[in-house]
């Protein structure tokens, strides 16, 4: 993992068939340590973050540096979204899979069973699959949704020290609080 920070360079971004760009002319960049994205349902936060992914394409602006070079850890919103690095993660027992493991609390058989897990033990298998990817930046997409107070406490503890760029989608303002965002009240109720 090579520390890394990500800027977005005044993107725009148009649905296919849309009559107007989902978002104009954004601008920010993702340096080393946490950064909170927060906003109202619908804005088009994932879809910020798929283009800071590479995975869609701006219809105007640039992502530096090219997210295609860097490895980038996701956690998707989305908890019946199989990881891509499952069966890696399965057979993955080095000291750092197995502290990523023990952290997040997750059964051995986990990894095998993925389609039958619970949606808390989903999210915390596709979380330990995006950390354990090694990523010069780790995106995760409403990380809190499904898992409980003691999830929350142990993912925020073992992020806390995370030193590469870590991009937090969540309306989770107590899990917020606790990694030190302080959210207050007029931004939560924004």
């Amino acid at each position: 993992m090579q520390p890394t920070m990500l800027t977005v360079n005044d993107v725009t971004f148009t649905y296919p068939h849309a009559p107007e760009p989902l978002f104009q002319h954004v601008g920010t960049t993702f340096p080393l340590g946490w950064t909170a994205v927060l906003g109202d349902n619908g804005i088009g936060k994932s879809t910020l973050m798929s283009i800071v992914r590479g995975e869609l394409c701006p219809d105007s602006g640039t992502v530096t540096p090219n997210p295609r070079r860097l490895v980038i850890g996701y956690c998707p919103q989305d908890i019946a979204v199989r990881p891509a690095n499952l069966e890696d993660f399965a057979a993955d027992w080095s000291p750092e899979a197995i502290a990523v493991r023990d952290d997040l609390q997750l059964g051995d058989d986990w990894p095998y069973a993925f389609a039958r897990l619970s949606g808390g033990e989903r999210k915390r298998v596709q979380i330990a699959c995006a950390l354990t990817l090694r990523p010069d930046v780790l995106i995760l997409d409403e990380p809190t949704n499904h898992v409980d107070l003691s999830s929350k406490k142990a993912l925020a503890s073992m992020l806390a020290g995370y030193p590469g760029a870590l991009v937090v989608v969540s309306h989770d303002e107590w899990f917020l609080r606790l990694a030190g965002f302080g959210v207050s009240e007029e931004e939560s109720a924004a």
